[in-house]
C-alpha cells in the first residue's frame, strides 16, 4: 500500500517540474541567490541560506498552528452547537 504522504511527495514533485508559475518563481530565486553569493561571497551567502530556513521553518509553523487551532475552533463550534 502506497503511503499517502508517498503521493503527496510524487504529486507535489511533479507539479514542481511542471507548473509554469512554479518554475518561473524557482528561475527568479536562483537568478537572486547566484547574484547575491557574487556579490557577498559564500559565507554570507551560507548564512542567508540559513536565515532563510529558519524563517521558512517559522512561517510553516505558524500555518501549522493556525490550522491545528482552526481545527479545534471548527471541533469546539460543532460540539457546542450540535451537542456532539
Amino acid at each position: 500500500m502506497i503511503s499517502k504522504e508517498t503521493i503527496f511527495n510524487t504529486l507535489f514533485e511533479e507539479n514542481m517540474r511542471t507548473d509554469p508559475k512554479l518554475l518561473d518563481l524557482n528561475q527568479r530565486i536562483l537568478d537572486l541567490e547566484n547574484k547575491f553569493k557574487e556579490k557577498y561571497g559564500d559565507e554570507v551567502f551560507g548564512n542567508y541560506s540559513k536565515i532563510s530556513e529558519l524563517m521558512l521553518e517559522e512561517l510553516l509553523e505558524c500555518a501549522d498552528f493556525g490550522f491545528k487551532t482552526g481545527m479545534d475552533l471548527k471541533k469546539y463550534l460543532k460540539s457546542r452547537f450540535t451537542g456532539r
